[in-house]
Order: C-alpha cells, then sequence, then structure tokens
C-alpha cells in the first residue's frame, strides 16, 4: 500500500499572518481548499495510507520557512487550489474555464495522476482549462527532488461564475471521484462512497440505481438535449418520455442518482452527466416545472448589475441594467446554463439565478 499527502492551499502563514488565496463573490480560495480536502479525505475513509497536512497552517509559507513536509515519505502529493482569472467573471458567460493542474515537467508519473483526475471531472460535465508543466513552484520543486509524484490541482476558477455555480452544486461527486483516483493509485483503498455511474454506463436491463450520497431532491437542470424519463429509478424500468428543453425541474425523491419528477412524469438520471442542481425547490415543493414555464411569477433582484438581455442567452445585446426590486416574468428559457426570465415590462430577458423568487 502506498502513501499519499492531501495538501489544501493557503491559509495561516508561518508568520502568523493568514493568506486566503483568491477571493470573488463566491468566498475565498483556502476555505474552499480546505473544504474540499476535508470531503476527500472523509470518502476515502480511514485509509491508513492518506494523511492531511495542517490544516492550520498554509505549506508554502512553512515550506519557505523550513518546515516542509518530507515529501520522500509519501508516493503522491495532491495540493489543492483555486484558480482565479486575469478578469474576473463572477457573474458568467455560459461557458465553462474549468479544472486543470500543475506538474514538473519530468514528473510523469504526476502527470498521469493530473490527467486521470482531471478527464474524471470533466467526464461529470465540467471543463477543462488545462495541464501545465511548471518549475517555478516551491512544494513542486521540492517533491520532484524528493522522487514524489506530486500534482497541484486548479480544481475551478473561483471568480469564473460558471464554474463555481457547477463545482457548489457538484462538490460532492467531485470530491469522491478525485477520491477514486487516489485510492487506485496508492493500491489497497477502496473510497466509502463511488461515484454514482451514469445511465449509459449500466447493462442494458440492469435495474441498479447507485448508491451515491451526494443525491438529494432539489431543483435539477438539465444540460443534454436528449434525457430519457422512466417509470422507475433505474435502467431496467420503461422509458415513457424524455425531456428535451434543457430546463429546470423540481425532483421531490431521489434513489441513488435516480430523482422523481413533481409532475408525475416519472423518474430521471439526476447524475451530473446529464444534469446540475442547482438549488433547493421552495418551501411546497414547487419549481419550475414544464408547466411553469409560460405562467407568471414575481422575482426579487438583490445585485446592483443584473445585465437585461434582448433575448434568452448571452449571446444576446445587452438592453441595460436590471436595478434591485421586484420584477413580473411571464416567460423561462434555459440556455447557456442559466433559466433565464422575460420581464413583463418588454425590456428584455434577466438570468434568474441572481433573483429570489416572491
Amino acid at each position: 500500500m502506498g502513501k499519499a499527502l492531501l495538501i489544501s492551499g493557503h491559509g495561516k502563514n508561518y508568520n502568523g499572518t493568514y493568506d486566503p488565496g483568491a477571493c470573488s463573490i463566491f468566498g475565498q480560495e483556502a476555505a474552499y481548499t480546505r473544504e474540499l480536502v476535508s470531503m476527500v479525505s472523509q470518502s476515502l475513509g480511514k485509509a491508513a495510507g492518506v494523511e492531511v497536512y495542517d490544516q492550520e497552517k498554509n505549506c508554502y509559507s512553512y515550506s519557505k520557512a523550513g518546515q516542509a513536509p518530507d515529501y520522500g515519505g509519501y508516493d503522491l502529493v495532491l495540493e489543492v487550489h483555486f484558480n482565479a482569472k486575469a478578469k474576473k467573471d463572477e457573474s458568467g458567460d455560459g461557458k465553462f474555464t474549468g479544472i486543470g493542474a500543475y506538474v514538473h515537467p519530468d514528473n510523469v508519473g504526476g502527470w498521469a495522476i493530473a490527467e486521470r483526475i482531471v478527464d474524471a471531472v470533466v467526464s461529470l460535465g465540467f471543463g477543462k482549462w488545462q495541464i501545465s508543466s511548471s518549475t517555478g513552484l516551491l512544494n513542486l520543486n521540492k517533491a520532484q527532488k524528493a522522487g514524489t509524484k506530486y500534482l497541484l490541482l486548479e480544481t475551478a476558477f473561483i471568480d469564473d461564475g460558471d464554474d463555481m455555480r457547477w463545482y457548489n452544486a457538484n462538490k460532492t461527486v467531485v470530491a469522491q471521484t478525485i477520491a477514486q483516483v487516489i485510492s487506485k493509485e496508492i493500491g489497497g483503498i477502496t473510497s466509502d462512497v463511488a461515484p454514482t455511474p451514469p445511465e449509459n454506463s449500466q447493462a442494458p436491463g440492469s435495474s441498479q440505481v447507485g448508491t451515491d450520497k451526494g443525491y438529494v431532491p432539489g431543483m435539477y437542470k438539465v444540460h443534454v438535449k436528449d434525457l430519457n424519463i422512466r417509470t422507475g429509478p433505474g435502467t431496467g424500468n420503461k422509458i415513457v418520455g424524455s425531456i428535451t428543453d434543457q430546463g429546470t425541474y423540481t425532483i421531490v425523491e431521489m434513489s441513488g442518482s435516480w430523482g422523481r419528477l413533481k409532475s408525475g412524469a416519472g423518474w430521471i438520471n439526476c447524475s451530473t452527466k446529464y444534469c446540475i442542481r442547482t438549488g433547493d425547490a421552495n418551501a411546497d415543493g414547487s419549481g419550475a416545472e414544464p408547466e411553469d414555464h409560460t405562467k407568471a411569477f414575481e422575482v426579487r433582484v438583490k445585485i446592483n448589475d443584473l445585465n437585461i438581455r434582448k433575448g434568452p442567452g448571452t449571446s444576446y445585446d445587452k438592453n441595460g441594467i436590471c436595478p434591485p426590486g421586484v420584477y413580473n416574468i411571464v416567460e423561462t428559457k434555459a440556455a447557456g446554463g442559466y433559466t433565464w426570465g422575460r420581464l413583463k415590462s418588454g425590456a428584455g430577458w434577466i438570468a434568474l439565478e441572481h433573483t429570489v423568487r416572491v
């Protein structure tokens, strides 16, 4: 059995100051790295081969002060970070920037693991940034000198609205996916919770429904063009329809990754390959079911810079700013990762993810 070390990027420096890392409206990088490392560690269970670097410390700062971990004592070191863009895109443009990594150009093992982690997360429905070579990172160079496989994971761009909405909705399965790659790499470890396989990975006629604890009832946005609706939770159940509008639906019951539609139409596979969880349903269980797409309702805008678009999508020209207040929405459409609402005033369309339904 091998040994792995998980490091959370940024945090408390050697001199007592605090390095939050990259920051945005979504929060601090240091908080996200610690949450993700904890989730990966928890998913791996009580495996003796996995250790977590002291999360009270900024490993880079302590390494620079001469208190680096004994990298030679590990077969794999994974350092978790979140990236930042040269120009913030916190509202989002309908496109992912995605996951990537930094690896020493001569660290062949690190490259292979980075590719497996990045490709596995991308297969969940996320975007791919890049895997880049670097010789200018302190911990990377120390691990390379010790002959240890090392990668610095840039999980998502913390100031990209599309990245962070997807990540926050799917972080449980992301952690489980990373844990599964690590468990295979160091051998002899089986993660406590494996990501639920997507529908098309199951054998024809199978009624397997998965056991992913990360899936819970709520609002799910379909991001594929054609998703089967079945009579029950599993591919062994009859297909009774399909979802083709890439809309957002209310799921009132889960069985693994399978969700029962509030409308009563049947069950869909809510795996991140097909859907993205956008939030909880309203207190009464209501939400954006198909029959709601042409019904008027009110939303409250709380931010000061919400764009009005001439059509439902970021590809349409801007038509002004929608100031804070309450507005009537008379139609909704899904496009580019958002649910768009048409303003009754005729001014245009706004992204409803930046509003609260009244």
